[in-house]
């Protein structure tokens, strides 16, 4: 890869054939005894090919024009068009984008704690019922929560497309927007988004980006580290998670949703949970073959399992998952980790402020 950025290495169809199979998971960063930053050599490599590749310019091209425009692309959402979706083999979700939806919170009345809920594309265009999860299970522990209305996308698709400069843009825009919400803590409940803002906001941003990454909390960190979980209910859903490759690889958390759903449901553990589901990278758009052989596989360990529900808790990872189930025709749900958490807060703590004693940390803790 250096080779080619130093201009050693003449661009090939095989380079081609290994830019479009990589995963964009991190774990060669990870394991690097070098601390070679691949992630970014590969950036770099695919900023220069994508310009002169027709689908995925075309990709990069959308980007620009629509990421950056919240209202824009709220519009282009109102038509549902697959392509923005993803959601080809499974039912297309509401019209109303999460963010609209959450329009109409009313203020906890005397919170614990305020946070700002960084949605990220899929939460509020694919599956606003996962923002709504989030936010009971939220309030439940009398945590308030706000949902800036000027955030954006986190700029992942940008910089899978090698599109620095709008993935710089998209984080300047989050950046000003997160800053206006008056909040200490950010929450987010993509391991993708989570990721993308831990790992390259400080690279895009500098300082600024350095310590906005470090007032966010992935969803599931957040809640096993400051919330008690004693009180939620035990559910008869019989379960079994899948490790999200920037989850695990990125944000080094692989314990506590296990740990969760031990609590709360049937946990049953399937044979290689940590391999990628098939829609890392865009790997779809770039070798759709290759990543429907991934998804079979994932769907294989899943089906020999005897769970009900397949969880995880990155949204572009159900996207995936639910497509590879129907293809296989299977009748497992796929679900969000945050869903099944909010079936069980105890249905007489739900509404009520007075019960909701759960929230173990202080202000002071969390800085």
């Amino acid at each position: 890869m250096s080779a080619f950025v130093e201009g050693r290495l003449k661009r090939s169809p095989e380079l081609t054939h290994y830019l479009n199979c990589c995963l964009r998971c991190y774990q060669c960063v990870e394991i690097c005894s070098s601390g070679v930053r691949y992630d970014l050599v590969q950036t770099e490599i695919r900023r220069r090919f994508t310009c002169r590749m027709l689908v995925p310019g075309l990709a990069k091209l959308a980007c620009r024009l629509l990421l950056p425009r919240q209202r824009l692309l709220d519009l282009v959402q109102k038509l549902r068009p697959g392509f923005l979706i993803g959601r080809r083999t499974s039912p297309r979700p509401d019209k109303t984008s999460a963010l609209k939806q959450l329009e109409s919170l009313a203020p906890l009345p005397n919170p614990r704690l305020r946070v700002a809920f960084f949605l990220g594309c899929r939460i509020n265009y694919v599956y606003p019922e996962i923002a709504r999860a989030v936010v009971k299970v939220l309030n439940w522990a009398n945590i308030d929560v706000v949902a800036p209305e000027e955030q954006c996308c986190c700029g992942a698709p940008a910089l899978a497309l090698g599109d620095t400069a709008t993935a710089r843009r998209l984080a300047e825009k989050n950046l000003k927007a997160f800053e206006d919400s008056g909040t200490e803590v950010t929450i987010m409940a993509c391991a993708l988004g989570a990721s993308t803002i831990k790992n390259e906001y400080p690279r895009l941003l500098g300082s600024e980006g350095e310590a906005f990454a470090d007032r966010l909390y992935e969803f599931f960190q957040f809640v096993s580290e400051f919330i008690g979980l004693d009180e939620l209910e035990q559910t008869d859903t019989a379960c079994t998670y899948h490790d999200p490759c920037h989850r695990r690889g990125m944000l080094g958390v692989e314990d506590p949703p296990r740990d969760i759903l031990k609590r709360v449901s049937l946990y049953e553990e399937m044979e290689g949970a940590d391999l990628c589901c098939g829609r890392g990278n865009l790997l779809d758009l770039f070798s759709a073959e290759l990543s429907t052989q991934i998804a079979a596989r994932k769907v294989e360990a899943i089906q020999k399992t005897s769970a009900q529900v397949v969880v995880t808790s990155c949204p572009n990872c159900m996207v995936g998952l639910e497509a590879g189930m129907a293809r296989a025709g299977s009748a497992k749900e796929v679900r969000h980790l945050a869903q099944i958490m909010a079936e069980a807060v105890p249905s007489d703590q739900a509404n009520s402020s007075e019960q909701r004693t759960t929230l173990i940390v202080s202000r002071e803790t969390i800085r």
